[in-house]
Protein backbone atom coordinates (compact mmCIF):
# COMPACT_ATOMS: atom_id res chain seq x y z
CA UNK A 1 0.00 0.00 0.00
CA UNK A 2 0.97 3.48 -0.79
CA UNK A 3 0.19 6.35 1.17
CA UNK A 4 1.29 10.29 0.65
CA UNK A 5 0.99 13.17 1.93
CA UNK A 6 1.80 16.82 1.52
CA UNK A 7 4.61 17.97 4.22
CA UNK A 8 4.73 22.00 4.50
CA UNK A 9 7.07 21.92 7.64
CA UNK A 10 8.72 19.06 9.45
CA UNK A 11 6.42 19.75 12.28
CA UNK A 12 2.63 19.73 10.83
CA UNK A 13 1.23 16.05 11.27
CA UNK A 14 1.25 13.69 8.23
CA UNK A 15 -2.43 13.05 9.42
CA UNK A 16 -3.49 16.51 8.44
CA UNK A 17 -2.43 16.91 4.95
CA UNK A 18 -3.39 13.90 2.93
CA UNK A 19 -3.84 13.39 -0.79
CA UNK A 20 -6.87 14.39 -2.41
CA UNK A 21 -8.10 11.94 -5.22
CA UNK A 22 -11.19 12.70 -7.21
CA UNK A 23 -13.24 9.76 -8.66
CA UNK A 24 -15.26 9.91 -11.80
CA UNK A 25 -17.80 6.49 -12.02
CA UNK A 26 -19.07 5.78 -15.15
CA UNK A 27 -20.82 2.64 -15.16
CA UNK A 28 -24.48 2.12 -14.18
CA UNK A 29 -23.54 -2.03 -13.03
CA UNK A 30 -22.66 -1.86 -9.11
CA UNK A 31 -19.76 -4.59 -8.55
CA UNK A 32 -18.44 -5.40 -12.23
CA UNK A 33 -15.37 -5.44 -13.44
CA UNK A 34 -14.70 -1.40 -14.04
CA UNK A 35 -15.95 -0.51 -10.30
CA UNK A 36 -13.66 -3.92 -8.99
CA UNK A 37 -11.21 -2.58 -10.71
CA UNK A 38 -11.23 0.73 -9.41
CA UNK A 39 -11.90 -0.55 -6.15
CA UNK A 40 -8.65 -2.81 -6.34
CA UNK A 41 -6.61 0.98 -7.65
CA UNK A 42 -8.17 2.86 -4.53
CA UNK A 43 -6.90 0.22 -2.00
CA UNK A 44 -3.46 1.41 -2.51
CA UNK A 45 -4.39 5.10 -1.18
CA UNK A 46 -6.05 4.00 2.01
CA UNK A 47 -5.37 7.28 4.08
CA UNK A 48 -6.05 9.56 1.00
CA UNK A 49 -9.42 12.16 1.18
CA UNK A 50 -11.75 10.69 -2.05
CA UNK A 51 -14.32 12.09 -3.64
CA UNK A 52 -16.30 9.64 -6.10
CA UNK A 53 -18.70 11.06 -8.21
CA UNK A 54 -21.31 8.69 -10.05
CA UNK A 55 -22.06 10.22 -13.51
CA UNK A 56 -25.16 8.21 -13.87
CA UNK A 57 -26.35 10.20 -10.15
CA UNK A 58 -25.19 13.62 -11.32
CA UNK A 59 -26.87 14.06 -14.33
CA UNK A 60 -24.89 16.43 -16.19
CA UNK A 61 -26.64 19.21 -18.28
CA UNK A 62 -25.39 18.38 -21.90
CA UNK A 63 -23.08 21.13 -23.17
CA UNK A 64 -25.46 23.41 -25.20
CA UNK A 65 -22.57 25.96 -26.47
CA UNK A 66 -24.43 28.26 -25.70
CA UNK A 67 -19.95 30.72 -25.62
CA UNK A 68 -20.91 31.30 -21.54
CA UNK A 69 -17.21 30.06 -21.07
CA UNK A 70 -15.97 31.90 -23.97
CA UNK A 71 -16.07 35.15 -22.16
CA UNK A 72 -15.50 34.23 -18.88
CA UNK A 73 -13.92 31.51 -16.85
CA UNK A 74 -16.59 28.69 -16.14
CA UNK A 75 -20.01 27.48 -16.96
CA UNK A 76 -23.58 29.16 -17.12
CA UNK A 77 -24.75 26.22 -15.34
CA UNK A 78 -23.74 24.84 -11.81
CA UNK A 79 -24.99 21.43 -11.09
CA UNK A 80 -20.99 20.20 -12.16
CA UNK A 81 -19.80 22.55 -9.49
CA UNK A 82 -19.02 19.85 -6.77
CA UNK A 83 -17.52 18.17 -9.45
CA UNK A 84 -15.37 20.73 -10.82
CA UNK A 85 -14.18 21.78 -7.34
CA UNK A 86 -12.90 18.26 -6.43
CA UNK A 87 -11.36 18.03 -10.11
CA UNK A 88 -9.39 21.05 -9.97
CA UNK A 89 -7.85 20.85 -6.27
CA UNK A 90 -6.98 16.86 -6.37
CA UNK A 91 -3.66 15.23 -6.88
CA UNK A 92 -5.56 12.26 -8.33
CA UNK A 93 -7.94 12.56 -10.84
CA UNK A 94 -9.67 8.54 -12.19
CA UNK A 95 -11.84 8.35 -14.54
CA UNK A 96 -13.61 4.63 -14.36
CA UNK A 97 -15.79 3.87 -17.44
CA UNK A 98 -17.01 0.82 -19.57
CA UNK A 99 -16.50 0.91 -22.96
CA UNK A 100 -20.58 1.16 -24.98
CA UNK A 101 -20.15 1.36 -28.63
CA UNK A 102 -16.50 2.06 -29.05
CA UNK A 103 -16.87 5.30 -26.47
CA UNK A 104 -17.05 5.79 -23.29
CA UNK A 105 -21.47 6.07 -21.66
CA UNK A 106 -23.81 9.18 -22.30
CA UNK A 107 -23.90 10.16 -18.53
CA UNK A 108 -19.65 10.21 -18.32
CA UNK A 109 -19.71 12.07 -21.93
CA UNK A 110 -21.52 14.63 -20.56
CA UNK A 111 -19.62 15.54 -18.07
CA UNK A 112 -16.61 15.41 -20.40
CA UNK A 113 -18.61 18.11 -22.86
CA UNK A 114 -18.78 20.25 -19.74
CA UNK A 115 -14.76 20.27 -19.38
CA UNK A 116 -15.26 23.08 -22.63
CA UNK A 117 -15.07 25.28 -19.87
CA UNK A 118 -11.41 24.84 -19.71
CA UNK A 119 -10.56 24.33 -23.57
CA UNK A 120 -12.22 28.08 -23.48
CA UNK A 121 -10.35 29.09 -21.41
CA UNK A 122 -7.10 28.03 -22.63
CA UNK A 123 -7.99 29.32 -26.54
CA UNK A 124 -10.62 31.91 -26.15
CA UNK A 125 -9.89 33.76 -23.17
CA UNK A 126 -6.20 33.04 -23.09
CA UNK A 127 -5.41 31.96 -19.79
CA UNK A 128 -2.40 29.49 -19.85
CA UNK A 129 -3.24 27.33 -16.93
CA UNK A 130 -6.90 27.30 -16.08
CA UNK A 131 -5.78 25.01 -13.59
CA UNK A 132 -2.45 25.68 -11.33
CA UNK A 133 -1.83 22.60 -9.71
CA UNK A 134 0.53 19.85 -10.67
CA UNK A 135 -2.24 16.66 -10.95
CA UNK A 136 -2.40 13.05 -12.38
CA UNK A 137 -4.39 11.47 -13.96
CA UNK A 138 -5.55 7.71 -14.34
CA UNK A 139 -8.46 5.71 -16.93
CA UNK A 140 -9.36 2.53 -15.60
CA UNK A 141 -11.73 0.71 -18.50
CA UNK A 142 -13.07 -2.25 -19.47
CA UNK A 143 -15.06 -3.88 -22.47
CA UNK A 144 -16.71 -6.80 -23.14
CA UNK A 145 -15.57 -7.99 -26.37
CA UNK A 146 -12.26 -8.24 -26.92
CA UNK A 147 -11.31 -5.71 -29.75
CA UNK A 148 -9.71 -2.77 -28.07
CA UNK A 149 -10.86 0.55 -30.39
CA UNK A 150 -12.67 1.78 -27.68
CA UNK A 151 -10.29 2.31 -25.77
CA UNK A 152 -7.99 4.15 -28.52
CA UNK A 153 -11.37 5.81 -29.13
CA UNK A 154 -12.23 7.02 -25.03
CA UNK A 155 -8.38 7.25 -24.59
CA UNK A 156 -7.90 10.39 -27.27
CA UNK A 157 -11.38 12.19 -25.74
CA UNK A 158 -9.97 11.91 -22.01
CA UNK A 159 -6.43 13.06 -23.54
CA UNK A 160 -8.20 16.16 -24.88
CA UNK A 161 -9.55 17.10 -21.59
CA UNK A 162 -6.61 16.34 -19.67
CA UNK A 163 -4.42 18.39 -21.76
CA UNK A 164 -6.47 21.72 -21.91
CA UNK A 165 -6.79 21.25 -17.98
CA UNK A 166 -3.47 20.51 -16.87
CA UNK A 167 -4.02 16.81 -16.10
CA UNK A 168 -0.67 14.57 -16.38
CA UNK A 169 -1.87 11.16 -17.79
CA UNK A 170 0.52 8.61 -16.41
CA UNK A 171 -1.46 5.14 -16.30
CA UNK A 172 -4.34 3.31 -18.67
CA UNK A 173 -5.57 0.47 -16.87
CA UNK A 174 -7.62 -1.58 -19.82
CA UNK A 175 -9.66 -4.62 -19.61
CA UNK A 176 -10.86 -6.61 -23.00
CA UNK A 177 -13.05 -9.46 -23.19
CA UNK A 178 -14.75 -9.53 -20.04
CA UNK A 179 -17.87 -11.05 -22.23
CA UNK A 180 -15.58 -14.42 -21.68
CA UNK A 181 -15.03 -16.56 -19.08
CA UNK A 182 -11.16 -16.37 -19.23
CA UNK A 183 -10.82 -13.25 -17.02
CA UNK A 184 -8.02 -12.94 -14.75
CA UNK A 185 -6.69 -10.46 -12.58
CA UNK A 186 -3.25 -10.67 -13.69
CA UNK A 187 -4.57 -8.61 -16.64
CA UNK A 188 -5.05 -5.51 -14.83
CA UNK A 189 -3.14 -6.19 -11.74
CA UNK A 190 -0.13 -5.57 -13.38
CA UNK A 191 -1.26 -2.44 -14.93
CA UNK A 192 -2.39 -0.87 -11.61
CA UNK A 193 1.37 -1.69 -10.45
CA UNK A 194 2.44 0.03 -13.00
CA UNK A 195 0.30 3.10 -12.35
CA UNK A 196 1.09 3.39 -8.81
CA UNK A 197 4.34 3.23 -9.10
CA UNK A 198 4.01 6.09 -12.20
CA UNK A 199 1.90 8.30 -9.05
CA UNK A 200 4.48 7.56 -6.91
CA UNK A 201 7.35 9.09 -8.85
CA UNK A 202 5.24 11.80 -10.10
CA UNK A 203 4.30 12.83 -6.03
CA UNK A 204 7.50 12.49 -4.80
CA UNK A 205 8.75 14.66 -7.80
CA UNK A 206 6.69 17.32 -6.83
CA UNK A 207 8.44 19.45 -3.82
CA UNK A 208 5.71 19.61 -1.74
CA UNK A 209 5.26 15.75 -0.97
CA UNK A 210 6.93 13.53 0.53
CA UNK A 211 6.31 9.43 1.85
CA UNK A 212 4.44 9.52 5.09
CA UNK A 213 3.23 7.26 6.78
CA UNK A 214 -0.64 5.94 7.62
CA UNK A 215 -2.17 7.26 10.61
CA UNK A 216 -5.54 5.15 10.52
Amino acid sequence: MICLFVNTATTESFSDKKIKVCVLKGSPKKNGYTEHMLNTFLENFPCASTDIFDAYAVKAKPCTDCKFCCQTFGCSSNDLDDFFKSYESCDIFVAAFPIYFLSIPAPMKSVLDRFQKYFSARFSLNIKRPVEKERIGVLISSCGSNDETGFSIALKQWKMAFSVSGIKLVENIFLSDTDSDEVSEEKYLQQIDRSIREINNFLKGRSSYVNGTCNT
